[in-house]
């Protein structure tokens, strides 16, 4: 999703909903990155500043994946 790579890592955006400590956000908002990237988002502090520096919605994305996925599901 942002360097191009297999995006074997599901990553779900930790900046999409306010959760408890150490709780996963729900799939809505999960992410394809490469391991190298999912390693390099989890580092640094501002997950928000990570995703504007690459220039990608992924909150946006996350959303508009997950809504396809649903409605194709129900067909």
């Amino acid at each position: 999703m942002v360097c191009g790579g297999n995006g074997e890592h599901a990553h779900h955006l930790r900046h999409a909903e306010r959760r408890g400590w150490g709780t996963k956000n729900s799939d809505e908002y999960c992410v394809p990155l490469c391991a190298n990237c999912h390693m390099d988002c989890h580092t640094k502090g501002d997950e928000s500043l990570w995703w504007a520096i690459h220039g990608v919605d992924a909150i946006d994305w996350a959303k508009n994946t997950y809504e396809e996925f649903i409605n194709h599901d129900s067909i």
